[in-house]
């Protein structure tokens, strides 16, 4: 898994010239018009290719090739065995890459969300029981831990984010070692992670510290 700034990426992309989009890619670049929201596309699959080709040992970076299933989700040209998440948040962008389903979601919010608002769509009845004992930090922390695992679940499912689905998930602590999904929360930030519990995380930064472990399921 590689987690990065997409100003990091976006400085390395702008020595290239871009040759290394697939046409899948250069065209959906085409459609995108936002200042940022290019840069966190080209940010993403830029990094994208030095997550595989750090994983699969093989091939320099600019000869993966990208393209998108039904739902938009990344597909790898020419290795369907090879699974790949992408995620990004602000300035935070990351991959994860497997050779099982494996979702990655990110979020570092520019300000606080009342999640007391979303929780009736994205805690289950549990989850909503759960929350309500603790103070308004935690239950802020809560809330970005549940939400990220339920979009990762997702996304390990090659599916797409249904809102109204959200609350038929469930999410539940589990001790380490044990469960589909992992979290990590430096400052300010989360990141969800829903793999199988032997696969070995390789990461560097705050990726190397301990994260939570989690089981993510349908209630």
């Amino acid at each position: 898994m590689c987690v990065a700034s997409v100003a990091q990426c976006a400085a390395e992309v702008a020595q290239t010239d871009l040759q290394w989009l697939s046409a899948h890619e250069a065209h959906r670049l085409a459609q995108i018009s936002a200042p940022l929201r290019r840069r966190q596309f080209l940010a993403g699959h830029w990094l994208a290719r030095q997550a595989l080709s750090a994983f699969a040992g093989a091939a320099a970076p600019r000869l993966w090739g990208l393209s998108a299933n039904a739902v938009g989700a990344p597909a790898v040209l020419g290795h369907p065995h090879l699974h790949l998440s992408l995620s990004h948040s602000a300035d935070w962008v990351v991959c994860a890459v497997s050779d099982a389903p494996i979702g990655v979601d990110i979020e570092a919010p520019a300000r606080a969300r009342d999640w007391t608002g979303m929780a009736a769509t994205v805690f289950s009845e549990v989850e909503l029981k759960d929350a309500e004992g603790l103070d308004p930090a935690d239950a802020l922390q809560q809330f970005y831990r549940i939400w990220t695992l339920k979009e990762a679940w997702f996304k390990s499912q090659g599916e797409a984010l249904a809102l109204a689905q959200l609350a038929a998930l469930h999410t539940q602590a589990m001790p380490a070692g044990q469960g589909n999904a992992r979290v990590w929360q430096p400052e300010g930030v989360t990141l969800a992670l829903v793999v199988s519990a032997d696969a070995q995380i390789v990461g560097g930064g705050w990726v190397a510290a301990a994260p939570s472990w989690w089981q993510v399921a349908a209630a």
